[in-house]
């Protein structure tokens, strides 16, 4: 069907429906919005406890047609490059992302839909270049987003279990060597991702360590240019 002159408002939010009126899967959300235009177009509100984005003009969406509209003016956003090494997921593979706040003082600061987000960085000729995408859920004000873009191809880890001798029954010692390469002309941080389970504790580490829960340790570690860094711990399990 054709819409002629449709006041058209969007709905941001996870909304419960009984029964799915259209089929599951990354199909339900194709390209139809993107945010890359010169002006702000919606007008953004609360809207119970969702929030809807309501165009302030009528417009016409045509049989089959896919509109490209922007929902917010540009910005410019403070964020910050992450390293992140999970060797127990991703083999020998490093994961780059970008992570940034979505405050004011950061530079936004609006409720931002759900969602894929395209990165591209420009060259030394001044062109864009595409370096990743990734989806993000709805995500208010002042919440962090970490846009997931690839997986650096100078920096390499490797994981490996050096020893494990059983303590009785309900009770494991192990120990664990991660071996950081960085060949990159620069130094860079790698957040090092460790996924444990029972009651466990990290008895000796040559590394400090910060407990985000009860399943996962994070080793933030330095890596300079051109080098290697390893990282050994030891950890006590219990069941």
């Amino acid at each position: 069907a054709t819409y002629e002159n449709a006041k058209l408002k969007l709905v941001a939010g996870d909304v419960h429906m009984t029964s799915p009126t259209m089929k599951k899967g990354r199909d339900m959300m194709p390209d139809a919005v993107m945010i890359t235009a010169a002006a702000p177009q919606f007008e953004e509100k609360s809207f119970f406890e969702y929030h809807m984005y309501t165009l302030p003009r009528l417009t016409t969406i045509k049989d089959r047609q896919t509109k490209q509209l922007s929902l917010f003016a540009p910005a410019e956003v403070k964020c910050k490059k992450i390293f992140t090494y999970d060797g127990s997921q991703d083999d020998k593979k490093v994961r780059v992302s970008l992570e940034f706040n979505n405050s004011e003082k950061a530079g936004l600061g609006i409720p931002l839909p759900k969602g894929k987000v395209r990165v591209y960085k420009e060259d030394d000729d001044a062109s864009l270049e595409f370096i990743g995408e990734d989806w993000i859920d709805h995500t208010p004000r002042n919440e962090d987003v970490r846009i997931f873009l690839g997986f650096a191809f100078d920096v390499v880890g490797e994981r490996t279990q050096i020893d494990r001798n059983d303590l009785g029954k309900r009770a494991r010692e192990e120990k664990w060597r991660v071996t950081l390469r960085n060949q990159k002309d620069t130094g860079i941080k790698v957040t090092v991702i460790e996924h444990l389970w029972g009651d466990w504790e990290i008895s000796d580490s040559t590394y400090p360590y910060r407990k985000k829960d009860a399943q996962t340790a994070e080793f933030e570690l330095s890596v300079p240019s051109e080098s290697e860094i390893t990282l050994d711990y030891t950890v006590m399990i219990r069941w």
